[in-house]
Order: structure tokens, then C-alpha cells, then sequence
């Protein structure tokens, strides 16, 4: 019996003690002045400069497979023109 109460009480060591004081003040992050407003990834950076030039003619090139009938083709052409509207109710 005294085994069985060892094995399914929690052990002293597992439980964690909150610190007497925080590091932090209530309400204030790490780090206050944080990432800049408008700042963007740098991959985002990268991608964008990658498609500068050539955004145009792959739009258009994928409405063209859409117009042809392909399924996902006409999927992302409609996703990106009629986005899904969310917040309204479905009448």
C-alpha cells in the first residue's frame, strides 16, 4: 500500500514554486519598444523582390489556365479576386 501512495502521489520536486517577485512590472513586456509598426519579414522582402517584375504576367498567365477550365487554377484565381467575406452572416 505505501508503495502504490508513492507512486500515484506528485513528487515535492515536481511542482514549481513561483518566484517572490517578478522581473518583469504588471502590464510591461521584455521588451516595451518591440517590432516596428509596418515592419515586414525579410523573407516577405525577398519573395516580393523576387516577383517585382514578373507579378503581372503570372496573373495573368494563371487567369488564362483558369479560363481553360483547370479546377485549382480557377480556385486561386477566385480566392485571390473574391476573397471569403467573413463577419457578414450568410442571407
Amino acid at each position: 500500500m505505501a508503495l502504490l501512495s508513492k507512486l500515484t502521489e506528485p513528487s515535492k520536486s515536481s511542482k514549481r514554486k513561483k518566484p517572490a517577485t517578478s522581473c518583469w512590472e504588471k502590464g510591461k513586456s521584455g521588451n516595451p519598444a518591440g517590432r516596428p509598426l509596418g515592419s515586414r519579414n525579410k523573407s516577405t522582402l525577398f519573395l516580393e523582390s523576387l516577383l517585382e517584375n514578373e507579378a503581372e504576367p503570372l496573373t495573368r498567365k494563371m487567369i488564362q489556365v483558369g479560363l481553360t477550365g483547370n479546377p485549382m487554377a480557377l480556385r486561386f484565381c477566385l480566392g485571390r479576386l473574391l476573397p471569403r467575406r467573413r463577419g457578414r452572416p450568410i442571407q
